[in-house]
Order: structure tokens, then C-alpha cells, then sequence
């Protein structure tokens, strides 16, 4: 990449592991020979009226060695297994001044229009339901409704999440974020600037700030 024309913000070693460590033990289990990984150049960062509210980070799995019986066994018997979705998104809340697990979201089928996803608290419960979309419309200044929230707590509903391609400034988040350790700003100055989401609840607009590298305009 040239001219700096990309941001690169990515969670510290330090805060991706203390996430870890909150994640319950059995989400964490998995097939033998496979390790679960956060991702920390893969996530996004909740603000609520300016104020930091939650992490979202994706997972992964490392293979250390070729499957076995044992693990073929065990999928078959696992009912609920985030083991078998690479790129689970965990969510992380901010509860007083310390960061606590809140949810997985897991992918459940798709269609010719939508990809679906489910929403699980830490007891594996249902919380709310998801449809993202495989062709995302384009809005007049120029976002994309990337998803829709359909039902929340067994509720009917109709929440969008948009995004932005057009990176802002957000100096004052992610300065924020650095002084506290949870991210690091890999590109210098470029890095104040970054894609974004967006939904609204109640006439609150709630922000997501994008961590990866990525090119910006």
C-alpha cells in the first residue's frame, strides 16, 4: 500500500488476551487438535454518545494436526459448536471499567438474498436474529445497509446496520482506545482516520468503528 492511504488498527496483544480469558470454557472447547484464536486485526469498537460501550472480535481455529476419528466424532455429537464456523464474532461488554463476555454470534443458512445469523448469550440462549445481506443496497449518500436485526428477545423487529466506505476522523475514539491500551495505531497519522457502522435505536445513533488495515478514501 502507498502514500498511506490505508488505516491499520489493530487490538493489543495484551487486551485480545485478556478477552480470552473471559471467553466461557465451553465455547472454548473443541475437536482434539484444534486451538481457538482470536483475531486481532478483526473486529469492531462500540461507542454509545461518545462513550465505549463494547468490543466485537472475530475468532479463528488453528489445526495442529490432521482430523481424527475422535474429531469426527465430535462434531457429529455437538449440538452447539462454534468450532465449526471460522470468523465467529464474539461480542465483549464494558461493565464497570471491565470488559465481561456478552455474546456469539453464529452463522445459521443462507439464500440467494441473505446470509443468516444468530445471536447466543453466555448460557447459549437465543437473543436476537440477523439477515445480511449478500448484495448490500446502497443508500443516497452513498453507505450500504450491510444487515437487518428481525427479531430481538422473540420480537418481531427492523434495526439496519449501515457502512461506510468514506473513512472519518475519529481522532478523539481512537486516541482514546491507544491511551487505554486496547488497540494499536500501526499507520501513524492515516490511522485517526477509519471505516465506520452505524444503527439507530430510539433516535440514538450507535457507532462501530472498523479495525483491520484496509484502504481508505
Amino acid at each position: 500500500m502507498e502514500n498511506n492511504n490505508y488505516a491499520d488498527l489493530r487490538f493489543t496483544e495484551e487486551f485480545v488476551s485478556s478477552l480470552f480469558d473471559k471467553i466461557p470454557t465451553d465455547l472454548k472447547k473443541c475437536p482434539p487438535n484444534n486451538r481457538l484464536k482470536l483475531e486481532k486485526n478483526m473486529g469492531y469498537v462500540r461507542f454509545e454518545d461518545d462513550i465505549l460501550v463494547a468490543v466485537y472480535i472475530f475468532s479463528s481455529r488453528i489445526r495442529t494436526s490432521k482430523k481424527t476419528d475422535e474429531e469426527i466424532k465430535y462434531r457429529e455429537e455437538c449440538e452447539m459448536n462454534i468450532c465449526t464456523e471460522p470468523g465467529t464474532l464474539l461480542k465483549f461488554d464494558l461493565v464497570d471499567n471491565d470488559f465481561v463476555f456478552s455474546s456469539v454470534y453464529m452463522g445459521e443458512s443462507q439464500d440467494e438474498e441473505f446470509r443468516y445469523e444468530h445471536r447466543y448469550n453466555v448460557d447459549m440462549e437465543l437473543i436476537s436474529k440477523y439477515k445480511h445481506y449478500l448484495k448490500p443496497p446502497m443508500l443516497d449518500n452513498g453507505d450500504v445497509v450491510i444487515c437487518e436485526k428481525y427479531e430481538d428477545n422473540g420480537k418481531k423487529v427492523k434495526i439496519r446496520y449501515t457502512y461506510s466506505y468514506n473513512a472519518k476522523d475519529y481522532s478523539k475514539q481512537i486516541k482514546y482506545l491507544e491511551k487505554e491500551n486496547i488497540i494499536n495505531n500501526k499507520n501513524g497519522q492515516k490511522a485517526r482516520e477509519c471505516c465506520y457502522g452505524n444503527k439507530k435505536i430510539d433516535g440514538k445513533e450507535i457507532l462501530y468503528l472498523v479495525m483491520g488495515k484496509y484502504f481508505i478514501d
